[in-house]
């Protein structure tokens, strides 16, 4: 297994995290007048950096180079499922809110 994918997830995964890295990376750049709330839009990077790095943070400290026994890592294990679901939570959140913030507000008119 790539480093890549160790660390971004399945194939999916990795292009959405390119297709969503590239659409904040343009908005960003070329349409910075969009971005009507620029906190939420702050977050929204936040929160998918934390979807990024969050796993790999979990499984390195889950079992810190294989020294835990069969038992205790079965112990562990929930942790690492449970963390597994919350990261594309969190995708799905700092989608909802990229979109949030570039979305006018209460009939706001989009200065091209």
């Amino acid at each position: 297994m790539s480093i890549f994918n160790q660390m971004l997830g399945n194939v999916t995964q990795v292009y959405l995290n390119v297709a969503f890295i590239l659409c904040v990376v343009i908005v960003a750049a070329f349409k910075p007048q969009r971005i009507d709330d620029r906190s939420r839009f702050r977050l929204a990077c936040l929160l998918f950096a934390i979807s990024i790095v969050l796993p790999n943070l979990v499984s390195l400290f889950a079992d810190p180079g294989g020294l835990l026994t069969d038992r205790k890592a079965a112990e562990k294990n929930w942790g690492v499922g449970l963390f597994s679901l919350v990261s594309p939570f969190l995708f799905a959140l700092s989608f909802l809110a990229a979109i949030d913030s570039i979305t006018p507000r209460d009939g706001q008119q989009v200065e091209e």
